[in-house]
């Protein structure tokens, strides 16, 4: 919450996958982003295109933005200990840098979005561990899948293990047996070992959670099977 007049900054993601809000009154600075805006396509409804950066005009924005009573302030200074990634407990990286998994058994920390991804081609998938087995002797895997709206029947799936998943984003429809059940934010679904099943995305975007008691053969690791070193937590615009 901030007041008019007071100088705020908010240009600083802390995620490589950020959505802000905002609610104003009045309103105005609305106007100002569509005109500083580019008009955007992509066939799989990526939510941006992960290989170009998006620089600001600086000078465009600071003419524009007094037509739309947004006034820049260069020299003004903000605080940007936690946007920078400058902590007391010096981890230099935090939220700003790729961290990568340390490949043993040792406490670590993974940023939002900021660990080692990988894209699942041919299924417009991304997939990011959060722990293998080379991390947990292979007893666990953790990692998060994004996904594009998936057309026609999915692949079925079968492992030797349990598995769980919950939806983080969007709607993913997961079948088994001759069950189809939507799940939306905060659901989770439990698929025993040897348990056929089969899973898409019925909107433009999702993301889950998949757990596994293994290091081995479990729905991440057959992913990352085919899939490619990937610098982007979203799926190619084409």
């Amino acid at each position: 919450m901030y007041t008019q007049g007071n100088n705020h900054t908010y240009g600083g993601t802390t995620d490589p996958d950020s959505e802000l809000l905002l609610a104003l009154a009045p309103g105005g600075v609305e106007k100002l982003l569509l005109a500083l805006g580019k008009p955007y396509n992509s066939s799989t409804n990526s939510p941006y295109d992960p290989l170009l950066s998006y620089p600001v005009n600086g000078t465009l924005a600071f003419i524009l933005g007094q037509q739309y009573d947004t006034f820049f302030e260069p020299t003004a200074t903000v605080n940007l200990d936690f946007t920078n990634g400058t902590t007391p407990d010096g981890l230099d990286t935090w939220h700003i840098a790729n961290q990568s998994l340390p490949g043993k058994t040792t406490p670590y920390f993974i940023s939002s979005n900021n660990g080692p991804k990988y894209l699942e081609r041919s299924l417009n998938q991304v997939i990011q561990p959060l722990a293998t087995g080379a991390e947990t002797d292979g007893r666990v895997t953790v990692a998060t899948i994004a996904m594009a709206k998936q057309d026609g029947s999915p692949e079925t799936h079968s492992h030797a293990v349990h598995q769980a998943f919950q939806v983080l984003e969007g709607q993913l429809t997961v079948t088994i047996g001759k069950d189809t059940v939507n799940l939306i934010q905060g659901d989770t679904v439990f698929v025993p070992s040897g348990t056929e099943f089969a899973y898409q995305s019925c909107v433009a975007w999702t993301k889950f959670w998949a757990y596994a008691p293994t290091g081995e053969d479990c729905l991440v690791t057959a992913l990352l099977k085919t899939a490619e070193s990937w610098g982007a937590p979203v799926f190619p615009i084409d």
